[in-house]
């Protein structure tokens, strides 16, 4: 009886509720935020919309996919600032108010995964580092001149004929973020840099994460995806098929989140129990927790996020689109 009792509580644990929030609306949703009770979905064809979690109901509508003014044809960075919205994509930053309407943009010649701190920018840019491939962190001023560089990464895979089969199906997170009013950026080794806003060093944290060794089944299982999904399925054959080299582990760190208090990173997994391990600003440990994420193939998870210690997710069932959340702490 106490056993059964045990498992019961776990389980219950682990249950995601239901928010009742109707999404009938959504086509193909990839990326969540929150910030306070506003959540920004993005869309099919570059498409956002803000729900008021609090009533459940659209507070507006904007963007779409093209080339011309206020449009892009992917889309890269997005941030919630207190009272606009930067969305980062095909050399562009477009900024919009939270009911939808159009504030500028500005053309971007290099960079990508452009977030702003403070009076500055901060983006990626590739370039050559001791002769290999690189990304580097540049910081920008408020006009998007550069300012300098305050980090490299070199990435072995960049620029070589041989690929990552799970890096290059869809980035895992983004590379810089804002935390607090420090900016993180991810070193490519399962850690990140900490840098004070004006791009200062401040410290490096590493979370302690169990490595996922890739077993030939699993790799079996991530081929699978490149052969039987629709719009990878040609590449594989006519391009990838010969140069997709796997690593002899999955990356530490499948995604994470940032509010001003905490750092949410989730490790990769591809099978098993799904975790998050929270941090506070000042990077000390505070907690694991296992987490419902729901994975729809071996590589990629229904679009999610972490806020003020609650893990959110847009899951598809049989009726649709429907938005869970989940408390990390009861």
């Amino acid at each position: 009886m106490l056993r059964l009792l045990l498992i019961f509580i776990m389980v219950l644990n682990l249950f995601m509720f239901s928010t009742n929030i109707n999404l009938d609306f959504l086509e193909k949703p990839s990326k969540i935020l929150i910030k306070e009770k506003t959540m920004l979905i993005q869309d099919q064809n570059c498409k956002f919309i803000l729900l008021d979690l609090n009533k459940g109901t659209i507070i507006s509508k904007f963007g779409r996919m093209g080339e011309g003014p206020r449009e892009v044809l992917s889309v890269g960075s997005i941030q919630m600032l207190d009272n606009e919205i930067l969305i980062n994509g095909n050399n562009k930053i477009m900024f919009f108010r939270y009911d939808g309407s159009f504030v500028k943009e500005y053309k971007i010649i290099k960079g990508f995964d452009f977030v702003k701190l403070g009076k500055y920018y901060y983006g990626l840019e590739r370039g050559i580092v001791d002769k290999k491939m690189a990304l580097i962190t540049v910081k920008y001023n408020k006009n998007l001149k550069k300012i300098k560089n305050i980090s490299k990464r070199i990435n072995s895979f960049l620029g070589s004929k041989y690929m990552d089969p799970i890096l290059i199906y869809k980035p895992l997170g983004s590379e810089i973020s804002v935390f607090s009013n420090m900016l993180l950026v991810k070193t490519g080794t399962g850690s990140f840099k900490i840098f004070k806003e004006n791009g200062d060093y401040k410290f490096q944290l590493t979370p302690k994460i169990e490595k996922t060794h890739l077993t030939q089944e699993k790799q079996k299982q991530i081929i699978n995806v490149y052969k039987t999904e629709t719009g990878l399925k040609e590449q594989y054959y006519r391009v990838l098929k010969n140069r997709l080299k796997f690593q002899n582990y999955a990356p530490e760190i499948r995604t994470y989140f940032c509010d001003y208090n905490f750092l949410y990173v989730i490790p990769y997994r591809i099978d098993g129990k799904q975790e998050v391990i929270v941090y506070n600003r000042k990077g000390k440990f505070l907690y694991k927790k296992n987490i419902p994420l729901r994975l729809y193939n071996p590589l990629s998870a229904y679009p999610h996020c972490l806020y003020k210690e609650t893990f959110y997710q847009i899951i598809e069932n049989d009726d649709g689109w429907e938005l869970k959340k989940f408390r990390l702490k009861n």
